[in-house]
């Protein structure tokens, strides 16, 4: 945790925020009078970060052949039999 107590009795929680064109690292801070307090602000603000930089995505689904890799290969027909109709 990146969470410290300052000499005027508040803890600051910093977190990164971004990065400049140049690489560097730029920081966020919350603060709290207590510990919990100041964690939770930093996590509610990551959470609203995981969300704007990872949307959700729709993923498909490829079947590439039928049987197990260990089991000799079956016919296209029994194959077919576990397709909808």
């Amino acid at each position: 945790m990146n969470i410290r107590k300052r000499k005027d009795g508040l803890y600051e929680a910093r977190y990164i925020k971004g990065r400049t064109e140049e690489g560097r690292i730029v920081y966020g801070s919350f603060y709290g009078k207590t510990l919990e307090e100041a964690a939770a602000k930093r996590q509610a603000e990551r959470d609203k970060m995981t969300v704007r930089n990872n949307p959700p995505r729709q993923v498909g689904l490829i079947i590439l052949g039928a049987g197990f890799h260990s089991e000799p290969t079956r016919s296209w027909a029994w194959a077919a039999s576990f397709l909808p109709v």
